[in-house]
């Protein structure tokens, strides 16, 4: 093995910290789908009614208030939580439909988990990548499991 390039690697650490940088500023312009519209025309295909009175807000939602939103005490249920990662991360709207069919028996009890604490994210990958692996085609590959075990 080959010793480090001093100039090499600071020039490396310089662009890294411009990177970064630059990163933070573009994380406040990551904004989503319209909540309230992703998820009138998801329902309009899935099986899942939550009650009438738990609405999804009518506006889009940046990266970094979806972290408070899917908190456990934001006062939204876990199926908003899953809506709105959903809708913020671009999820087909047909998809989103697939995933909450499964919404109640399988990635309910995963995400209630996860909000209230009681899972760790290797866990919740598993748990996850468990459900997938049984029945792959219900909406909500690793792109989105991943998305809600952060935001959760």
């Amino acid at each position: 093995m080959r010793p480090i390039n001093n100039r090499h690697y600071d020039h490396f650490l310089r662009c890294f910290d411009e990177e970064r940088i630059l990163r933070q500023d573009e994380k406040s312009k990551w904004i989503g789908a319209n909540l309230s519209r992703w998820w009138h025309h998801v329902s309009a295909e899935t099986r899942f009614h939550p009650p009438t009175a738990d609405r999804l807000p009518d506006t889009q939602i940046k990266r970094e208030c979806l972290e408070i939103f899917c908190h456990q005490d934001s006062g939204y249920a876990d199926w908003q939580c899953l809506a709105a990662v959903l809708a913020w991360g671009g999820q087909n709207r047909k998809n989103g439909a697939l995933c909450f069919d499964h919404f109640e028996t399988e990635f309910q009890p995963v995400i209630a988990a996860m909000r209230q604490g009681q899972m760790t994210s290797t866990d919740a990958y598993e748990a996850f990548d468990d459900l997938w692996k049984k029945r792959p085609a219900k909406g909500l590959g690793a792109a989105y499991f991943t998305k809600l075990i952060y935001f959760c």
